[in-house]
C-alpha cells in the first residue's frame, strides 16, 4: 500500500483565489498539504497517520496554481478517519478522473470542496451523500460531460456550484431541493438545451451564469421559479430570438447579459417587469431597430449596451424617465438617427458625440 507523506502549515483563511479556501470564517486554520512530488497511481493510498490529526481542519492535494499537473491519479482513502475535523478539501492540477463516495465519507463536517483544473470526467451519484454542512462546492476546469443534480440530492446547504469550463452537453434532471442556493456557474460548457423545469426549485438563486454556451433557445417558463435572482448572464450564445414573457418573473433582476448572440429583435415588452434593471447588455448582435416602449418600465437603468448591432434609429422617447442612466454605448452601429438626444444627460451627450459623428461621415 503507498503511504502518502505531507506536511503541516498555518493557514489564515483572508481571500477567495484559486489556492485558497473562500473566507467563510475569519481565523488561522492548520493545513495538510500532500507534497506537490507525490505520486499516486494506486487506488487505495493512505496518509501516514503520525500527526495531530484532529487540529487539521484544511486538505490540499496537488499543484499548487501553477505549472504542469501531478502524478495523482487517485484520491487518498480514509482521510476522515486522520483528520476527522476537516471543514475544506482541495485538489488543484492533479490527473483524478473519477470521484466516488469512498473519497469523502465520513466527511461531516466539511463546507469547501474544490477540485479546480483537474481531469475529472465522472462523479458517482452518491459521492457526497455524507456532506451534509457542504456550502461550496467546485468543480472548475474538469472534463465532465453529464451533470446529473441527484448527486446533490443530500446537500442542502448548498449555496454555490461553479461548474465554470467543462464539457457538459446534458443535465439529466432537475437540480432537486437545493433552496439555499445562491450562485449557479454552468458556463462555458457545451449545453444545447435545458428542459423546463431543470432551475424549478431554486426560489433563492442571485446569480445564474449560462453564458459561453451553444444555446439557440429555451423554453418559455424556465426561469419562472427564480423570484430572487439579480444576476442573469446569457452571452455568447447562439439566441436568434427571445419570447416575450421569459423575464417575467425575474422582478428583482439587476443584470442582464445578452451580449455575442444572434439576436435580430426583441419583443417590445420582454423587459416591462424588470423594474429593478440597473444594466442591460446587448453588444455584437444583429439588432435593427428598437421599439420606443422598449424601456418604457426600467426606470433604475443605469448603463445600456448597444454596440456592434445595426442599428439606424432609436426614439428619444425610450430614454424618457431615465434620470439614472448614465452610459449608453453605441459604437459599431450603422448611421444612428439622434433624435433622443435630447433626453440624455450631458456626459452621456459627449460620450457618445464622436462615434455617432465617426458612424455617419
Amino acid at each position: 500500500m503507498n503511504m502518502i507523506d505531507g506536511i503541516i502549515t498555518q493557514e489564515k483563511c483572508c481571500t477567495v483565489t484559486k489556492c485558497a479556501i473562500p473566507d467563510y470564517k475569519n481565523g488561522s486554520y492548520q493545513q495538510f498539504s500532500v507534497n506537490e512530488e507525490t505520486k499516486i497511481t494506486e487506488n487505495d493510498a493512505e496518509i501516514k497517520p503520525n500527526y495531530k490529526s484532529n487540529k487539521i481542519e484544511i486538505f490540499y492535494i496537488g499543484k499548487k496554481c501553477s505549472g504542469e499537473k501531478v502524478d495523482i491519479f487517485y484520491l487518498p482513502i480514509k482521510v476522515n478517519e486522520i483528520f476527522p475535523n476537516l471543514i475544506s478539501y482541495t485538489a488543484y492540477r492533479t490527473k483524478v478522473k473519477h470521484l466516488t463516495k469512498e473519497n469523502f465519507k465520513g466527511m461531516k463536517k466539511l463546507f469547501y470542496l474544490g477540485f479546480v483544473n483537474n481531469e475529472i470526467e465522472t462523479i458517482d451519484d452518491d459521492t457526497f451523500d455524507d456532506l451534509n454542512e457542504l456550502e461550496y462546492l467546485n468543480l472548475e476546469s474538469n472534463k465532465m460531460k453529464i451533470l446529473n443534480p441527484r448527486i446533490f440530492m443530500n446537500n442542502l446547504k448548498l449555496e454555490k456550484l461553479d461548474f465554470f469550463v467543462n464539457q457538459i452537453s446534458t443535465i439529466t434532471q432537475q437540480f432537486g431541493n437545493l433552496k439555499n442556493l445562491a450562485l449557479l456557474n454552468l458556463s462555458k460548457n457545451q449545453l444545447t438545451e435545458l428542459s423546463s423545469d431543470v432551475f424549478i426549485n431554486l426560489v433563492n438563486l442571485e446569480y445564474l451564469l449560462l453564458h459561453d454556451n451553444n444555446f439557440t433557445s429555451l423554453p418559455l417558463d424556465i426561469f419562472e421559479s427564480l423570484i430572487n435572482i439579480k444576476s442573469l448572464a446569457l452571452f455568447n450564445n447562439k439566441f436568434t430570438s427571445l419570447p416575450a414573457g421569459i423575464f417575467d418573473n425575474l422582478v428583482k433582476l439587476e443584470v442582464l447579459s445578452l451580449g455575442g448572440n444572434r439576436l435580430t429583435s426583441l419583443p417590445s415588452e420582454i423587459f416591462d417587469n424588470l423594474t429593478n434593471l440597473r444594466y442591460l447588455d446587448l453588444p455584437n448582435n444583429q439588432l435593427t431597430t428598437l421599439d420606443e416602449n422598449f424601456l418604457k418600465n426600467n426606470h433604475k437603468l443605469e448603463e445600456i449596451r448597444l454596440s456592434g448591432n445595426k442599428i439606424t434609429k432609436l426614439s428619444y422617447k425610450m430614454f424618457e424617465n431615465k434620470e439614472d442612466l448614465k452610459r449608453v454605448f453605441l459604437e459599431r452601429n450603422a448611421c444612428i438617427n439622434i433624435d433622443f438626444w435630447r433626453t440624455l444627460t450631458i456626459e452621456t451627450r459627449n460620450v457618445l458625440k464622436n462615434e455617432i459623428l465617426n458612424n455617419c461621415s
